[in-house]
């Protein structure tokens, strides 16, 4: 519309981290005054009624600090790392989320070593399977580790019974607004994958939704 503000991401960005601050603040000082009345009761059933609005509190301060972080400046510590080591972490991952895929990496590798933010680039790798294992069919994916074009290539490869265009994903921040989520899952993760010098490729072929995260090796 005419008269809409113009926005620049910087601008949105310290708005939200300032005022996720503020909130933060007034829980924590929520937080400190149902302390106090927690040691003043004598009623059980009161007693587990302030008890269940400190949790309340603890979980919505939580979500915030999770807000302010991916919206943060991102300053990865780059190191070299094994490319092979980042795929066996990722293997982990998808274990701890209970993920069935069918996981392998190409002997190529070696002792071949990419420098990342290990923790940045494994967390864009492990959101890749939340979102897989949220909106995925059930069925097997396939996570490889691979050498090609001359890049280190971490690919994830995911059935899908209908027609998909990933052409947009991960352009668009906050274009979900359910409860618990905010359309900012993928957008983070090529955003830390970008940070750390990667490339992203999203198509679809042959039925399979394929995401590819490419790092040029040492």
């Amino acid at each position: 519309m005419q008269f809409e503000p113009s926005l620049t991401w910087p601008g949105v960005s310290s708005f939200v981290n300032q005022l996720t601050h503020d909130i933060r603040n007034d829980l924590n000082t929520l937080e400190l005054e149902f302390s106090l009345l927690a040691s003043t009761l004598s009623d059980p059933k009161t007693a587990q009624s302030v008890a269940r609005l400190r949790e309340h509190i603890r979980n919505s301060a939580a979500k915030l600090r999770e807000l302010s972080v991916k919206l943060a400046d991102l300053k990865p510590n780059r190191t070299p790392l094994l490319a092979k080591d980042l795929h066996l972490i990722w293997q982990e991952q998808g274990a701890a989320l209970d993920c069935n895929v069918d996981w392998n990496w190409d002997e190529a590798l070696g002792t071949i070593r990419i420098n990342i933010d290990v923790a940045s680039v494994a967390k864009a790798l492990n959101e890749l399977l939340l979102n897989a294992k949220q909106f995925g069919d059930g069925s097997k994916l396939e996570g490889r580790a691979r050498v090609a074009e001359g890049k280190v290539i971490f690919e994830l490869c995911e059935r899908k019974a209908t027609p998909v265009d990933p052409t947009e994903w991960g352009f668009s921040p906050f274009c979900s607004t359910k409860r618990g989520g905010y359309g900012l899952g993928l957008w983070e993760s090529d955003r830390l994958v970008r940070a750390n010098g990667g490339e992203i490729e999203r198509r679809l072929e042959d039925g399979k939704l394929i995401t590819r995260f490419k790092f040029v090796p040492e």
